[in-house]
This record gives C-alpha cells, structure tokens and sequence, in this order.
C-alpha cells in the first residue's frame, strides 16, 4: 500500500466537509444538494429526528436558510478525519429570520456550541449528524 494513500484519502474527505460548510455559510442550495448522498440519514440529534434521503435533508436545510438568513458555521475549533467520517467542532450562529417554533422568536440571535459528524461514501455526505 502507498504510505500516503490514507493521507490523500483523508484530505478528500475533508475537502468534501469543508465544501459543505462554504456552502452552506453562502447559502448556495445547489452545491448543498450536490454534496448529498441519495440515500443520505441526516440526525439532528437536539432535535431528535432523523430525515432519510437527499430530497428531504435538502428541504430541511433550505428551511434553514430561510428562517436563519444569516446562519454561519464560524469558529471551526477542530476538523477532522477519521476512518470515512469527518468531525467539524464548530459555533453556529444565525438570527431568526421569522418566528422559528422550538428555536427562537423573530429577531432573536442563537448561539450553539456544535459538533457535526460527516459519514462521506463515493465523495457525497451519506450520514450527518448534528449535536448542538
């Protein structure tokens, strides 16, 4: 085996996370949708639900966007590779952009302390998983 074939496998999945996060950060939908596995298990585990295929975790990320129109994932204190998933530790900020029920009162700034895991298969997310 090439001694840096786990490297260039571990950059790749990083990239793949680190295109995620540019895009949601620019709120650009098409490449969000793009990164997505078809058969992709997204968690929201603050919220205790699970979302099963590209379709429905690509509607709910565009609710997202829409109700926090200025949500950014900043303060990226750690990112890493392991096996085929990536753990991005991170802040998420956003204001909502209209009454959000089980989250926040228009006009009201949220703050969360986060940690997303990445499950990459073929280049695509194919399980997220969110603690906030």
């Amino acid at each position: 085996m090439n001694p840096h074939h786990t490297d260039i496998v571990q950059l790749s999945l990083v990239d793949v996370a680190d295109r995620y996060v540019s895009a949601y950060n620019d709120g650009d939908l098409e490449t969000l949708g793009a990164l997505l596995s078809d058969d992709i298990r997204f968690w929201r585990h603050n919220q205790d639900f699970c979302l099963e295929g590209r379709e429905a975790a690509a509607q709910f990320l565009a609710e997202i966007l829409a109700g926090f129109s200025d949500r950014q994932i900043i303060d990226r204190r750690g990112i890493y590779a392991v096996g085929d998933q990536v753990i991005i530790e991170h802040t998420w900020v956003g204001t909502a952009a209209t009454d959000v029920p089980g989250h926040a009162d228009k006009g009201t700034t949220l703050r969360l302390e986060a940690a997303t895991f990445l499950r990459i298969r073929d280049g695509l997310i194919a399980e997220y998983h969110d603690y906030a």
